[in-house]
């Protein structure tokens, strides 16, 4: 056992000489390990410049390590095996390394023994020159600019911080890798990391990279204010500013103590130009390749994905969470849960201020909150100021998405977008005592869907709320349906929400039907209020209708929704408007729970009769 008390150890080199390897640059040991109140400053190694320890128990208290170099792994402190390493009040800065600037930890590669690192206390990191830092040399390292966990154990606790650290590839601040990787942050902070280069590369974790099955459980303390920059160059990309999950059996969990990811963002360099691809998604945390992430208690809030260039709906996405590959087309089964907590202040410069979902992703939320109030809202550029589905699905089990705004003369889906574009389908599903309250859509002159734009699937069903949202200069106050979606109502109200003017649709506006495929159906307990009436659009022949699939329980004449032509020849003698659907045969109750706007030329009373099992438009004098 050594015992180091009050020490300074500087200036020195490891080197390969005969039997011996060119580690532990300041101080290489095997047996027990105790340092109190040292210092290890501006020593070089292979691996681990200022400290290398194998096995056994290692513990640093009060110490500083300072401008420590490895040539490989671990600027400040390499540790394998069996080394159970903790480390309270002590300063690592400007340690440099290919991986872990200040710290790798790794799993003996001859056996199954595992290296444990606790932190209490303490700062890895600082400004400027006392940034640890990670840098790729070659097709080589850049991971985890403070630390690098490789299929061992991290606890960050007692109000460590790991803050302003850089790395070139992965993890800014920490990098946690492998299937026998685990990592626990239960306080503290990890603040004000990067990851940047300068040439095309996929780059990832500004704060924290958690990689090929590895597992981060996130119990309280805050990543804030970390960065992942995107080069100025061709196919670079820019993923998950705060974290980024991926690959199978990787998992990241948010719970406990009110765990805060705040003011992260990923973007690009300056000097790219428009025949540039670059990617910049997941501001506050990016999950893909199969990976997962729950959420069931925290905040995640003031995230920004900053526009990249090049790549349409792909860029710019996920303000506050982006799910699934990224590629648009490929299919990932990457899953987020979200079971509490709140999503809120975010910004996506495209799509999914909140949250986008993309490459057959899926998205759950059984509770919890979007949005919350106008202070609190997320914002799109374009598409979904809430949740925007670009490819895969969203499923709304309970919660609220409420306040956030899509932007721009294109913005649709104030609450929700769900994408209908070539290959990529947005499936949108609405359960239980959701609500879609107060969003705002700010398309003009075209589908906005204040509160949900569906262009390929959605359904609704339950006690679900869609009230008080609106397209100022659009169509479908409440819900907007294209000409291409897939449409059922089996229970929910749509109330309060308000279009541009009537003919747009306060409540829901329903696009042409292109084809066979496309529906617009109701049943059950559906409540569309009197003041929300539903625009049936047409054009030439191919013309709006909606189909009644179940007996219509609503008996309140409130909740009857007045049903509105989208232009005057819409209106004519005859235009089947109400249909029955499946093995459902029409009544008369469910079509006099159906009123009509007067229109037509000159204007007209309308009314709608059951003739030959359909409900037709006829005047009513």
């Amino acid at each position: 056992a050594l015992t180091m008390k009050n020490c300074t150890v500087s200036y020195n080199t490891a080197e390969t000489s005969g039997i011996s390897s060119a580690d532990g640059g300041g101080i290489y040991a095997q047996g027990k390990l105790a340092m109190t109140v040292c210092t290890v400053k501006s020593n070089m190694a292979k691996t681990g410049g200022g400290i290398k320890k194998d096995n056994d128990e290692f513990t640093m208290t009060n110490c500083t390590l300072t401008n420590n170099v490895a040539t490989t792994n671990g600027g400040g402190i390499f540790t394998m095996g069996t080394c159970d390493f903790t480390m309270a009040d002590c300063t690592l800065t400007g340690n440099k390394a290919k991986n872990g600037g200040a710290i790798y930890a790794g799993k003996n590669t001859s056996s199954t023994q595992l290296a444990t690192v606790t932190i209490n206390g303490g700062a890895i990191g600082g400004t400027g020159a006392d940034a640890n830092e990670a840098s790729k040399s070659g097709t080589d390292g850049g991971s985890g600019g403070g630390i690098y966990i490789n299929n061992s154990t991290l606890k960050l606790q007692n109000n460590a911080k790991v803050i302003g650290n850089k790395a070139s590839v992965r993890g800014g601040g920490i990098y946690v890798g492998g299937t026998d990787a685990n990592f626990t942050m239960e306080s503290g902070e990890i603040s004000s990391n990067t990851v940047t280069i300068t040439e095309s590369a996929e780059i990832q974790g500004g704060g924290v990279c958690v990689i090929d099955g590895a597992k981060f459980e996130m119990k309280g303390g805050s990543i804030k204010n970390n960065t992942v920059i995107a080069a100025a160059a061709d196919n670079a990309k820019a993923r998950g500013g705060g974290v980024c999950v991926s690959g199978s059996g990787s998992t990241f969990i948010m719970k406990d103590g009110n765990p805060e990811i705040i003011n992260n963002k990923v973007t690009k360099a300056d000097g790219s130009n428009s025949s540039m691809k670059i990617t910049t998604i997941g501001g506050g945390i990016y999950v893909w390749d199969n990976a997962k992430f729950e959420m069931q208690q925290g905040t995640i809030s003031g995230n920004k994905a900053l526009k990249g260039s090049g790549i349409n709906y792909f860029t710019g996405a996920g303000g506050g969470v982006c799910v699934g590959g990224g590629a648009g087309y490929t299919n990932d089964t990457a899953e987020f849960k979200m079971s509490g907590g709140t999503i809120s202040k975010n910004e996506a410069s495209s799509n999914g201020g909140g949250v986008a979902v993309m490459s057959k992703a899926q998205f759950t939320m059984t509770n919890g909150t979007i949005g919350g109030s106008e202070a609190d809202k997320n914002i799109s550029g374009d598409k979904g100021g809430g949740v925007a589905v670009l490819h895969g699905t969203f499923e709304m089990q309970n919660g609220t998405v409420s306040y956030n705004q899509a932007t721009g003369s294109s913005g649709a889906g104030g609450g929700v977008y769900g994408m209908n574009f070539n290959s990529n389908k947005g499936s949108i599903i609405i359960k239980g005592s959701s609500s879609i309250s107060n969003n705002t859509a700010m398309s003009s002159g075209t589908l906005a869907g204040g509160g949900i734009d569906g262009s390929y699937k959605l359904t609704i069903e339950g006690d679900v709320k869609i009230m008080y949202n609106k397209a100022p200069k659009g169509f479908g106050g409440g819900i907007a349906c294209s000409q291409d979606a897939q449409v059922e109502l089996k229970g929910c109200t749509v109330e309060g929400n308000t279009a541009k003017e009537l003919q747009y649709g306060h409540g829901v506006y329903i696009s042409y039907f292109d084809n066979t495929n496309t529906y617009f159906k109701m049943s059950g307990n559906t409540k569309i209020h009197k003041d929300n009436n539903v625009v049936l659009g047409s054009i030439g022949n191919k013309r709006a209708f909606i189909t009644v699939t179940g007996h219509l329980s609503v008996n309140d004449p409130n909740y009857y929704p007045s049903l509105t032509m989208n232009t005057i020849s819409g209106y004519f003698s005859s235009r089947v408007v109400v249909k029955s659907g499946g093995s459902y045969t029409l009544q008369a109750s469910d079509i006099s729970k159906f009123k009509v706007t007067p229109g037509g030329t000159p204007q007209k009373n309308w009314k709608i009769v059951l003739e030959g099992g359909v409900g037709k438009l006829k005047t009513d004098p």
